[in-house]
């Protein structure tokens, strides 16, 4: 799985919350995979299912922030990305499918929305602002649990679709905080 990086981010952060809140479909998993890829998709669908709800006994934790930072849900990562959205005019529960707010796909999508934000700031002062915001929430919450999430898809993973997706997803939000911190420093005329 491949994104040009210097594409608008804002996007990326949409397909990837996109990804994590409901199955792929076709025309999905052709855009990221290739015309070629040869998955079946109820296996897909089934995948989506074990990996990503946490129905089943061997099924991973759902991909919420508080389970896999604190072990339970509904824990302190959950109150402060609240928090943190109302700061931001968010309101999770009308968002993506009704979701705790620590859900990956919300905490994605908050970054979507910081992203569209920032490129229509209009002062140099909001855009710092903007992108202190972004550094700060991947910094404190999507760095610090998304590699864990990784290593759980890894590991029951039957179609290798949602282990690319959660490696391209670790890989983003790490080189995209110090993509946004490099930002910063340059705008505060350091190195």
């Amino acid at each position: 799985m491949r994104a040009d990086v210097n594409g608008n981010r804002d996007e990326i952060y949409g397909m990837l919350a996109e990804l994590f809140i409901q199955p792929a479909d076709e025309r999905t998993v052709a855009a990221l995979l290739g015309d070629d890829a040869d998955l079946d998709m109820d296996v897909l669908a089934g995948d989506f299912t074990d990996l990503l709800r946490g129905l089943r006994p061997f099924s991973p934790p759902p991909p919420y922030e508080s389970l896999y930072r604190e072990g339970v849900i509904h824990g302190r990562a959950t109150s402060e990305v609240m928090e943190i959205y109302a700061r931001y005019g968010v309101e999770p529960a009308t968002i993506l499918g009704g979701e705790m707010p620590d859900h990956i796909s919300l905490e994605l999508d908050f970054m979507r929305h910081l992203c569209t934000l920032e490129g229509g700031s209009s002062s140099d002062d909001e855009m710092r602002s903007l992108l202190e915001a972004q550094e700060s929430f991947l910094g404190e919450h999507l760095t610090r649990w998304v590699g864990n999430l990784q290593a759980r898809i890894e590991r029951d993973d039957q179609t290798g679709f949602y282990t690319q997706v959660a490696a391209f997803t670790n890989d983003w939000v790490v080189e995209d905080h110090q993509r946004v911190r490099g930002r910063l420093e340059f705008m505060e005329g350091g190195p």
